[in-house]
């Protein structure tokens, strides 16, 4: 494993990201907690010039919830972040490929809010 994904392993995060191998056919959703991490597969072949809406619904120290096109595709309830440690990457995008292929992602809407 690469010393930079190695790193932001050990991050607290919700991320989405393609499965890390050659093709990167498929999408899943991540969560972690500073120390382990957990995925499940959402998105599984990614169909080309299709367009997805992946809603990511996150409810602290209960479960990560992932909908598909607004179709309840799985949850996770292990290693969910919590605390203040990397706040500051709420909103982060990155576009890494594995091959000479092209590879876009257009990020249309980010919606985030919070409920007391």
């Amino acid at each position: 494993m690469s010393e930079k994904k190695e790193e932001k392993q050990k991050m607290r995060q919700i991320i989405i990201e393609t499965d890390g191998n050659m093709n990167g056919n498929q999408l899943k959703g991540r969560v972690a907690d500073g120390t382990g991490t957990t995925d499940i597969f959402i998105i599984n072949p990614i169909t080309v010039d299709t367009d997805y809406v992946i809603d990511i619904k996150f409810f602290p120290d209960d479960r990560c919830e992932f909908y598909v096109d607004g179709v309840f595709v799985g949850l996770i309830t292990d290693n969910l972040p919590s605390g203040t440690s990397d706040a500051e990457r709420m909103l982060q995008a990155e576009l890494i490929t594995y091959t000479n292929a092209l590879r876009r992602v257009d990020i249309k809407l980010w919606e985030i809010w919070q409920e007391n």
